[in-house]
Order: C-alpha cells, then structure tokens, then sequence
C-alpha cells in the first residue's frame, strides 16, 4: 500500500501541469502573503502618523496658551505695580473710602501690643487712665 503511494505521488511530481499547479498555488500564497503584511504595514504606518499630529497639535496648543499665560502674567505684573503705587492708593483712598490727611490738631492712638493683652483690654486701659485724669 505503502509502494503504490509513492507511486501515486511520484507520478504527480513527474507529471508537469501539476507542478505548474502547485508551483502557481504556492506563488498566489505568497503574493497573498506579501500583500497581508504590506497592509499591515500601512495600518501602522498611518497610525503613527495620526498619533504624531496629535501630539504636534497638542504642543501647538500649549505653547500657544503658555504665550498668552505669559502675556497675561505681565499684565497682572504692571496693574500690581500701578495698584501699589503711593499716588494710587492715595487716590482710591480719598475717592472711594472718603480718607483724608490728618489736620493739624488731629489725635493719632498707637497701640503697642508687647505685653499680649487684646485690643479691648488696652483701650478698657486708655479710658480707664483718661477718666482718673479728669
């Protein structure tokens, strides 16, 4: 059984339209085979080039928003330095809040606080020295 196998087979081998068969078969497998990983390679491909314009965009856009933060900071950095100004505060002082220099014959109370005691008990203090001298 075995002899008449290898005869089958061996008469296949010497018959030349089915090595041509085989041969064309094995061809379109690897044409098939070829164009698979081509393909693939294209997916990929085009997928790190998607992922790469993202990330570019992405930078774009912070490199955008990081100018106009800094922009913004010097801003803020000139309108702190008009704000602590004498002549602005002084102005917003007098227009807003209704402040207004000391006269000459104005009263200024300083509380020196060394001793720790609350601003109550030092003017309780004060009002109590007042009423004695009176």
């Amino acid at each position: 059984m075995r002899k008449k196998r290898l005869l089958k087979n061996s008469e296949k081998l010497n018959d030349v339209n089915y090595i041509r068969k085989v041969t064309i078969n094995s061809k379109k497998y690897k044409l098939f085979l070829y164009i698979i990983i081509l393909f693939v390679l294209a997916i990929i491909y085009v997928w790190e080039r998607v992922e790469l314009d993202a990330v570019s965009l992405n930078t774009t856009r912070l490199k955008e928003e990081k100018s106009s933060l800094i922009s913004f900071n010097e801003i803020l950095k000139a309108e702190i330095g008009n704000k602590t100004r004498f002549e602005s505060i002084e102005k917003i002082a007098k227009n807003k809040l209704g402040m207004d220099f000391p006269g000459k014959n104005s009263v200024t109370l300083v509380i020196d606080n060394t001793d720790k005691k609350s601003v109550f008990e030092k003017a309780k203090e004060l009002i109590e020295k007042l009423v004695k001298t009176f």
